[in-house]
């Protein structure tokens, strides 16, 4: 027996009277990202086209558009992380990503009318909920970092010191170089007034001028500061990656207005009733919604969450991922929605529910996580060929590949052409030129009858399971003659 509850002291992160256990969600977090740090130095994405030469980043930065990279000087530390390995790069999204649901978790204490419990689960799931599957792509570990960091800001903000209070502006205004967080800043003010009401019933002087500066920043940035990085060289000029189309920001409006209503009915009904602030019930699904739908505002402006399979497949464990990198704002909002619906059920059974949402998120992330782990042993295999391959392929400059593999790519993602290339120049150490379609070969080789090149056709030999287990060989890789016609 004391065995049994040992094991379970160890596995449920939280105590009878809803207190976090912290020992133990280290514990579930750590299994959860397990399998995402065992990618080890594995690429993902358009990440071996950014990160195939460490010496390189600095130029790549530099030069990329202000609207794709977004956020200036992060070569200060991606290039000397990447020069000891891409995990150090997994590692330290694992750490701060930790660090940003200890500080939600700590905002969350500010809250009054939130009891012990709520504001555990929701801090548990902020942590664990399988959307945060999308960390896995190196292009998005500066966003998760800059959820860190714009939740710190929010935590200095909260805090009655100036000069408290001015490093929070200046972390918060540092984030906001991704402009998807801009949309953040009206959730920050109305956070400072309830903590006001909640404690003195009078606005502090700290939220009159921290809404000015917040309401200030959007243009600040816009108007300023990221032209001022493009001149000062440390950025490209804006490219019009992201293009605002006029049905999208119609949907969005639509969309996210519905998920806002309730919250708003229910501050207008608090209105009329004459309730004093420091009295007001706000039900957490509602601010849930509120919050999910300006974390999905400006993905949909742009024409993602287009239909809501799109909301849906993000979640499944084996489908396309391209979606889930725009939901680290939604983590927020689906965690506070998920605690909030515990409160329609029965007391004694919630810590079933919250142990049942749990034991399901950690699920879908070892899984997702561990289908990634058979791509990077993918990739492994393929470049460990490469490798043995090198004298016999030094004089070729033309490959296909052929992939019947594609199977074990994680979550159905496609390896594109430049990705392909990519490899193969870090593997051969010389510029090739690589393609997947056949179709694209005769106009660079012409209609020849002689092999112009070689076909790398990629077969697998093994499943998923003994891989995962035991980091088995998962492809093999053939050599043959390309004839362009």
């Amino acid at each position: 027996m004391k065995i049994y509850q040992k094991f379970v002291r160890l596995v449920a992160p939280m105590e009878s009277d809803g207190k976090i256990r912290w020992k133990s969600l280290w514990v579930i977090y750590s299994v959860a990202n397990l399998y995402y740090l065992l990618t080890w130095n594995a690429l993902f994405w358009d990440a071996w086209y950014l990160y195939q030469k460490p010496e390189n980043i600095v130029f790549v930065e530099r030069n990329c558009p202000i609207d794709r990279c977004k956020v200036p000087f992060v070569y200060l530390f991606e290039q000397p992380l990447i020069e000891v390995g891409v995990w150090t790069l997994k590692a330290l999204t694992i750490l701060s990503f930790a660090l940003g649901g200890w500080i939600f978790w700590k905002i969350l204490g500010y809250l009054r009318g939130l009891t012990e419990f709520q504001r555990s689960l929701s801090t548990i799931l902020f942590l664990l909920l399988p959307i945060n599957g999308a960390r896995v792509g190196l292009s998005t570990v500066r966003a998760s970092l800059l959820l860190t960091i714009f939740l710190l800001g929010v935590l200095f903000l909260i805090r009655r010191q100036l000069l408290v209070n001015f490093v929070g502006l200046t972390l918060v205004f540092y984030a906001c170089f991704w402009q998807s967080f801009q949309v953040y800043l009206i959730v920050v003010p109305a956070l400072l007034l309830m903590i006001d009401y909640q404690t003195t019933g009078t606005v502090a002087r700290r939220t009159w001028w921290v809404t000015a500066s917040l309401s200030a920043m959007p243009f600040v940035h816009q108007l300023f500061v990221v032209q001022l990085i493009v001149d000062l060289g440390f950025a490209g000029p804006d490219s019009g990656y992201n293009n605002i189309r006029a049905s999208s920001l119609l949907r969005a409006l639509l969309v996210c207005g519905v998920m806002s209503a309730p919250l708003t009915v229910q501050i207008i009904q608090n209105i009329q009733k004459s309730i004093s602030t420091r009295q007001w019930t706000l039900s957490l699904v509602r601010i849930g919604l509120a919050l999910l739908a300006l974390g999905s505002f400006p993905y949909m402006v742009v024409g993602h969450f287009a239909t809501f399979s799109d909301w849906v497949v993000t979640w499944l464990p084996d489908t396309s991922d391209w979606n889930s990198r725009h939901q680290l704002l939604q983590g927020p909002g689906f965690a506070l929605i998920f605690t909030g619906l515990a409160s329609s059920i029965v007391e004694s059974r919630r810590h079933i529910y919250a142990s049942g949402l749990i034991i399901v998120s950690v699920i879908i992330s070892v899984f997702v996580f561990s289908n990634y782990y058979v791509d990077a042993l993918k990739q492994r295999d393929f470049i460990e060929f490469l490798q043995s391959e090198r004298k016999a392929l030094s004089n070729v400059n033309l490959f296909l590949v052929v992939d019947d593999a594609r199977d074990l790519n994680a979550r159905g993602r496609t390896i594109r052409d430049n990705e392909w290339q990519s490899i193969f120049e870090l593997v051969l150490e010389r510029p090739l030129t690589v393609t997947d379609e056949l179709t694209d070969v005769s106009p660079i080789s012409g209609c020849e009858t002689r092999a112009v090149g070689k076909v790398a056709t990629i077969t697998r030999v093994s499943g998923r399971l003994r891989p995962k287990l035991f980091r088995n060989r998962v492809v093999d890789v053939a050599i043959s003659d390309l004839i362009s016609c």
